[in-house]
């Protein structure tokens, strides 16, 4: 059921017997263009007051902005970074923790073709190091924390 408003059920509302006995308070979780989801909360006879009613709903809103967030992020709407898939595979291996030299024998490549990325990847996210390339990287979501798995 696609739930679009907040939705208080009283117990005799109930089509269940067994949930005759519970008040249910559900709020969508949507983003602009869909529904993910719902949180809902169940009391079992005593009524959901106001305050856990606004703080349902704010949490929605919450994980809905989060969610709009996190997607702009990993299609690169929030920064303009487009890496290769060549600087894009150098740096999941740098992030396993690979000097340059092993990243070069990992990957089949040259020392000076890893430094050449590793050079390109830094000036592109902005960065002097090869930590601060992937903490960047994993917050704009290039790579994930499973790229990082050997």
């Amino acid at each position: 059921m696609k739930l679009n408003n907040s939705a208080y059920m009283l117990p005799e509302d109930n089509y269940c017997d067994f949930l005759r006995k519970w008040y249910m308070l559900s709020v969508p979780i949507a983003s602009k263009k869909e529904n993910l989801g719902c949180i809902s909360i169940l009391s079992r006879e005593n009524c959901i007051n106001q305050e856990i009613a606004l703080i349902v709903q704010l949490l929605s809103y919450k994980i809905s902005n989060e969610f709009t967030k996190n997607k702009r992020i990993n299609n690169n709407y929030l920064c303009d970074v487009r890496l290769t898939d060549s600087q894009i595979r150098v740096l999941k291996v740098l992030a396993w923790g690979c000097t340059d030299k092993c990243a070069s024998a990992e990957l089949g490549i040259s020392l000076g073709t890893v430094r050449y990325h590793k050079t390109n990847i830094f000036r592109k996210l902005n960065v002097e190091s090869s930590v601060q390339a992937i903490m960047k990287a994993l917050k704009y979501g290039i790579i994930s924390l499973d790229d990082m798995e050997v």
